[in-house]
């Protein structure tokens, strides 16, 4: 085998590695939620929008005791917002018919200018 050749061996399982990582986060459900943003480990929360004709209220409670997180319900998104959480949860989250969207935090900083 010469060099050409093991380049694009070592090329191809590069690709297949991060198709197969990206791949294993993506929902198990036919029509998942949108996400926006992505996981941040310094930053591991998120916001859950609720489809607007839902309580959103019930739809936080309900999710909450399923997944075992604390919601902060808030009326002006429709939504609510959810601490920590990891990215099996919001996988599950994509999949549920009451959520519409989930936005990842993300994190800033504040620099002197």
């Amino acid at each position: 085998m010469n060099g050409s050749s093991r380049v694009l061996i070592a090329f191809f399982l590069a690709i297949v590695g991060i198709a197969s990582v990206g791949a294993s986060k993506e929902p198990r459900c036919r029509h998942p939620a949108a996400v926006y943003g992505s996981f941040q480990p310094i930053a591991p929360g998120c916001i859950v929008k609720v489809r607007g004709d839902r309580d959103q209220y019930a739809v936080a409670a309900r999710l909450a005791r399923k997944y075992h997180f604390k919601p902060y319900v808030l009326r002006v998104l429709h939504g609510f917002v959810i601490r920590n959480v990891n990215e099996d949860i919001v996988e599950q989250l994509r999949c549920d018919h009451d959520v519409e969207s989930v936005e990842y935090d993300q994190p800033t900083s504040i620099s002197k200018a």
